[in-house]
C-alpha cells in the first residue's frame, strides 16, 4: 500500500510545484506582452502617429509652464526609479519585486484608453506631447462619442511612459500600512486591506490636485454629490481616488506584506531547478503580469464609475479638450 501512494504523492507534489504563483503571473504576463506587441505593432504600421493641432486652442504662458513643469518632475521621478531600482537588483543580483513591478507597470501603458472604453473620463493638455489613441487597435473598443473628433494620449504626462509614478503612491502607502500590520498581528487580512485602501486614499487625495491644477489633463465626468469642485474643469472625483487606491495599488500591497509574513516567499519565487539565466525573465514577467492585471481592474473600475455621468464642465478650457 505504501508503495503504491509514492506516485500519487510525488504527482501532487509536482503538480504544486508547477502551478505556482511566478508561473501563473509570467504565464500572464507574456500573455499581455504579446498582445501589447500585436496592438501597438499594427497601431505603429498602420497610423499616421497624428498628435494634436498646435493651433485652436488658447492656454496662458503660466498655465503651460506649470503643466511641462510637472511632466518634467513626472519624467524625472520615473527615470530615477528606474535607475536606484536597477542598481538595487545589480547589488542583489536578483530581480526584485519592485523592479518587476515597474516593469510590468511601464509594460501597462498600452491598456490606457480603455479608461474612456464607452464615455470620455480623461482628458489630456493637448499643448504637451501626446499621439492620436491606438484605441481602435484594442479588441472591441469603440470608445466615446466625441462628434468625430480624434482622442489623443498622453505620452508621458499624466498616462504613457508616466504609468511608472503609481510606485510613489505604493511605497507611501506601503510604508504606514507596514506599520500598522506590525503594530495589528491579530488583525484579519480584510481588516487591513480595508485599513490600507484608507490609508491610499488619504495619500491620493492630495497628490491628485497636483496634477489637476497644474492642467496636465482633467476629469470630465464625476458623480457630483461624490466629486469635489463639481461642475469645474478641475473637479476630482472622489470615486477615481477610491477606485485608485483599493483596485489599483492597496490588493498589490496586500500581496507582497502577505508574501513577506511567510517563512519562504512564495509570489515571485523560481524553482530552485530553473536554469538560473531564465529566473529573471520569469520574474519580470511575473511583475509584468500582475501590473497588467491590476491596471486593467482600475481601468475597468473607471469605466463604471463614468458611467454614472455627471455633467461636463462648461469652463473646460480649449487646451483640454
Amino acid at each position: 500500500m505504501a508503495q503504491e501512494l509514492k506516485p500519487a504523492i510525488g504527482a501532487g507534489l509536482s503538480i504544486r510545484t508547477r502551478i505556482s504563483p511566478v508561473g501563473v503571473w509570467s504565464t500572464v504576463g507574456g500573455a499581455a506582452l504579446a498582445l501589447q506587441v500585436w496592438v501597438l505593432g499594427r497601431y505603429l504600421t498602420m497610423s499616421d502617429l497624428r498628435s494634436a493641432p498646435p493651433s485652436g486652442y488658447q492656454i496662458s504662458g503660466g498655465r503651460m509652464v506649470a503643466a511641462w513643469t510637472m511632466q518634467a518632475v513626472v519624467a524625472a521621478a520615473v527615470l530615477g526609479m528606474g535607475v536606484v531600482l536597477l542598481r538595487r537588483c545589480l547589488r542583489e543580483r536578483t530581480v526584485t519585486f519592485d523592479a518587476a513591478l515597474y516593469t510590468g507597470l511601464l509594460l501597462s501603458m498600452w491598456q490606457d484608453p480603455i479608461m474612456y472604453w464607452n464615455k470620455l473620463y480623461v482628458v489630456y493638455n493637448q499643448n504637451l506631447p501626446n499621439v492620436e489613441t491606438w484605441g481602435p487597435y484594442i479588441p472591441g473598443w469603440h470608445g466615446p462619442d466625441t462628434g468625430g473628433e480624434p482622442l489623443y494620449e498622453s505620452v508621458a504626462g499624466g498616462s504613457g511612459l508616466a504609468y511608472p509614478i503609481v510606485m510613489v503612491w505604493f511605497w507611501l502607502q506601503y510604508k504606514l500600512y507596514r506599520q500598522i500590520a506590525l503594530r495589528r498581528p491579530h488583525w484579519s487580512n480584510w481588516r487591513l486591506f480595508l485599513t490600507a485602501g484608507g490609508i491610499g486614499a488619504l495619500i491620493d487625495l492630495p497628490l491628485e490636485p497636483l496634477f489637476l491644477f497644474s492642467g496636465v489633463f482633467a476629469y470630465p465626468v464625476g458623480y457630483p454629490p461624490l466629486t469635489l469642485f463639481a461642475g469645474h474643469w478641475y473637479q476630482l472625483p472622489l470615486l477615481e481616488v477610491l477606485s485608485a487606491s483599493l483596485v489599483l495599488v492597496t490588493p498589490i500591497l496586500v500581496l507582497r506584506r502577505i508574501d513577506e509574513a511567510r517563512p519562504v516567499p512564495w509570489l515571485f519565487t523560481t524553482s530552485p531547478r530553473a536554469h538560473t539565466p531564465a529566473r529573471p525573465l520569469v520574474r519580470l514577467l511575473a511583475g509584468v503580469g500582475l501590473a497588467n492585471v491590476v491596471i486593467l481592474a482600475y481601468l475597468l473600475a473607471n469605466v463604471a464609475i463614468a458611467e454614472l455621468g455627471g455633467p461636463f464642465p462648461s469652463d473646460m478650457p480649449s487646451w483640454l479638450w
